[in-house]
């Protein structure tokens, strides 16, 4: 048992994790009151109302990060594009940020 564990006025840390990665099947009450049954040997503390059928299956957040990361990188290089046409300059500071800075024609001084 670990010192978090004897402070916590909720299950163990490590126990509520140890239940969270045994559920493998979905996120519903019922598979988290399996998980609670497996790891802890003893009857679920969920209410036999809450006990269901319904089902909700567990999300691939990695897929939706990515698709979200890739579409936020493409509005970038599209706002690059349109400040390179209307003729900004780009400086690289050394920090690694990039500046964007308008470039005053002869014409508008």
């Amino acid at each position: 048992m670990k010192l978090s564990d004897l402070t916590s006025t909720h299950p163990p840390i490590s126990e509520r994790i140890r239940i969270l990665r045994n559920m493998t099947h979905g996120a519903s009450y019922t598979d988290y009151s399996n998980a609670y049954s497996q790891v802890t040997h003893r009857k679920t503390i969920i209410p036999p109302a809450a006990l269901t059928k319904e089902e909700i299956d567990l999300r691939h957040a990695q897929a939706s990060a990515e698709s979200q990361q890739q579409f936020q990188t493409q509005m970038h290089q599209v706002g690059d594009i349109i400040r390179h046409v209307n003729n900004f300059v780009f400086l690289t500071c050394l920090c690694g940020l990039k500046l964007k800075i308008p470039r005053i024609s002869r014409a508008a001084k």
